[in-house]
């Protein structure tokens, strides 16, 4: 039995299963404007809970840094400049940040909580998958990619389990993970945006055959349609050079489906064609404009702002007593 401390703010609290010290939140806690409910899977220097804003009909995914990292500002700083990220993509595809704070030097985000079916049960519930839902997952993730690439966001953690399947939301997939994304540096050239394309790859190629990536995906399934496996064995190229955009996969798994006469529902059955342009389109008419540099993270701490003196402030009339 735990001991459930309502309202705390992270201080350390006896652990009675474990008998030592836990600074966990617990069922009540309140950060921000939400309210904790209960644990989340959280990652290895991060903390998650499903949280209820206090006012709004609205649950969030709170995220929080670890205790122990506390003292790790590179840690902290990342936490901020996820949300940052988030924030600056507004794509369908990607979880929306509903606010963000910092609550006894622990940075936390509250984020949308998604609901829908992880790839990789879908994958070990149905191994392989139709050549059809192969290709409308392709053509949904690079969709997502390229609009996070157009404004050099690589996710650098693309893998099945953090692709989702959703059905109540305004776009079929959902890329989550985003803890690890970076700003892509033309220049320094330390991160490149065909990273995700080379782990996109390697997720469609599981999708397809079932098996890791270890032969060419046109030696693997035969019977897929070889302008897919030939699309696969690109994106797992080698030279990142040789590996197509995520423009270019989006455009080629629409065509690879007219082509082999597939049809690829977005949701109960449709085709991808009655909603294509809506989904492919959705900021493409005018150029982005790069985010060179990560966007500025606030301190680990409370800034005051400046007031001017009530001196210096000149009233132009006099106040009606």
């Amino acid at each position: 039995m735990r001991v459930v401390a309502r309202g705390t703010t992270g201080a350390p609290r006896l652990d009675r299963m474990t008998g030592g010290i836990t600074n966990r939140f617990t069922a009540g806690s309140r950060l921000g404007d939400y309210l904790i409910d209960g644990d989340l899977a959280g990652g290895w220097n991060v903390e998650a809970y499903e949280a209820t804003h206090v006012m709004l009909p609205r649950r969030a995914r709170l995220v929080v840094l670890a205790a122990d990292f506390v003292d790790q500002t590179p840690a902290a700083v990342q936490m901020m400049r996820e949300a940052c990220l988030l924030e600056a993509m507004h794509h369908p595809g990607v979880p929306r940040v509903y606010a963000c704070g910092v609550i006894a030097k622990r940075p936390w985000i509250a984020c949308e909580l998604i609901e829908g079916t992880a790839l990789s049960e879908v994958i070990n519930a149905t191994r392989p998958l139709p050549v059809h839902e192969v290709l409308a997952m392709l053509r949904d993730v690079a969709e997502v990619l390229d609009h996070a690439h157009r404004r050099n966001i690589v996710h650098r953690n693309l893998r099945p389990e953090v692709l989702l399947r959703t059905r109540d939301r305004a776009f079929p997939v959902c890329i989550t993970g985003w803890c690890d994304a970076r700003i892509h540096d033309a220049e320094a050239e330390l991160i490149d945006l065909r990273a995700d394309v080379l782990a996109l790859g390697a997720v469609v190629f599981t999708a397809l055959t079932g098996a890791r990536p270890t032969m060419a995906a046109v030696d693997r399934s035969p019977g897929a349609p070889r302008a897919l496996t030939e699309l696969i064995d690109r994106m797992l190229a080698a030279e990142p050079e040789a590996r197509p955009s995520c423009a270019e996969i989006h455009d080629a798994a629409i065509r690879i489906a007219e082509l082999s006469e597939v049809e690829m529902p977005v949701d109960d059955g449709e085709l991808i064609e009655e909603v294509g342009v809506d989904l492919v389109d959705i900021s493409r008419p005018t150029p982005v404009p790069a985010m060179r540099k990560p966007r500025w993270t606030p301190p680990l701490g409370a800034v005051k702002m400046p007031h001017a003196p009530l001196a210096a402030i000149k009233l132009d009339r006099k106040p009606n007593i």
